[in-house]
């Protein structure tokens, strides 16, 4: 898990696809291995991954634990040496804010002996290390290498560090360090209330652990009733023809819509919750039974019930989608068809009316929507 804590850039990225991005909106906890909690509101799903400028500027070799040789080029170590003692190679103090998420790249060489320890540490001298383990036992691997980091004080260095006595000739290049302003795709803005507007945590518990190797845990909180049917409003937008459906539902979807659509707008799509069933389980929480109804409305002259069977394909066909691997994209545990009916009238022209109805079981909290 990947966490900006800083005011002015908060957000929260699992990595993996729609483990947050379903949940606009809604309360977002996260707990640490000791149950401290970070707690923010589900703003806006990230549009890709923004850096900010370098942050580090150069290497220092240690007075008090110096490489026997120590030969950079800008952000290059050429070579760094280390034969007995100490060995630390430092950058500057680097000009950040409690809780940045921090991003550090480089390509690590080995001619021979032990690569060294990556630090992100609290002092020049490589102490209070946050972040790849524990010193001195976690350390890069020849090739590429990525590193996440939130930032648990707003002084910090980079620190290529090697025990005493442990034989090193190294080399490093394509050293970046930079902020992480914006989430990937996976990820997710937060801002401290339901309408916030500036991306800050509601609250960050005192000892949360912005690091912690151990993992964490998260709950999310919210209407998941309306996420559930925003899920299946959006998904029958996508009713096209130009997708390889039958028709153009897609074009007119309204969440209860009381009005009558008018005849140039059809076909057209309301969608409802019309009751749920809530039974208790073992767990403390409630099992959900909401029954959706589909209500589309077509006229296309003599061929209106024509209309009215491809319609029908059409949002079995959708819902089948959102049914194939994680059921709405993880917001319910199942969903299942109830069956439908068709009705026809006949005024000025022909109009067709298409009921289907779905049961859709998901979980919420107890005295939660």
């Amino acid at each position: 898990m990947r966490l900006s804590l800083a005011n002015g850039y908060a957000f929260a990225d699992f990595s993996f696809a729609n483990a947050l991005t379903s949940y606009i909106g809604c309360k977002l906890t996260i707990i640490d291995s000791v149950g401290k909690k970070a707690v923010g509101y589900i703003k806006a799903a990230g549009t890709g991954e923004t850096l900010g400028s370098e942050l580090r500027t150069g290497w220092n070799n240690q007075t008090w634990a110096e490489y026997e040789t120590l030969d950079t080029t800008g952000s290059t170590i050429n070579s760094a040496i280390n034969t007995s003692g100490y060995g630390g190679a430092c950058s500057n103090e680097l000009g950040i804010v409690l809780g940045m998420l921090l991003k550090m790249r480089f390509n690590a060489a080995l001619s021979s002996g032990t690569m060294p320890c990556l630090l992100l540490s609290e002092t020049s001298t490589g102490g209070g290390q946050i972040t790849y383990g524990t010193y001195p036992t976690s350390r890069p691997s020849a090739g590429a290498n990525t590193v996440y980091a939130s930032a648990e004080t707003a002084a910090l260095y980079a620190y290529f560090s090697n025990d005493t006595g442990v034989a090193s000739n190294f080399a490093m290049s394509g050293v970046t360090l930079t902020q992480v302003l914006t989430p990937s795709a996976t990820g997710v803005t937060i801002v401290s209330s339901l309408d916030g507007k500036i991306r800050n945590w509601t609250s960050i518990e005192a000892g949360f652990n912005y690091n912690d190797t151990a993992g964490y845990t998260y709950e999310i909180e919210g209407i998941m009733r309306k996420l559930i049917l925003d899920r299946i409003k959006t998904r029958m937008e996508t009713i096209r023809t130009t997708a390889g459906y039958n028709t153009n539902l897609g074009s007119n979807v309204a969440h209860w819509r009381l009005s009558p659509w008018e005849a140039s707008n059809l076909p057209a799509l309301s969608i409802r919750d019309a009751t749920n069933e809530i039974a208790p389980d073992a767990f403390g929480k409630n099992e959900n039974k909401a029954v959706v109804e589909l209500i589309a409305d077509c006229s296309n002259g003599k061929t209106t019930i024509d209309q009215a069977y491809q319609i029908i394909r059409d949002i079995y066909t959708a819902l089948a989608l959102e049914d194939a691997t994680t059921v709405l994209n993880g917001l319910a545990r199942e969903m299942n068809q109830i069956g439908e009916e068709i009705d026809m009238d006949q005024q000025e022209q022909t109009i067709a009316r298409v009921i289907i109805r779905i049961e859709v079981l998901y979980d919420t909290a107890r005295w939660a929507l």
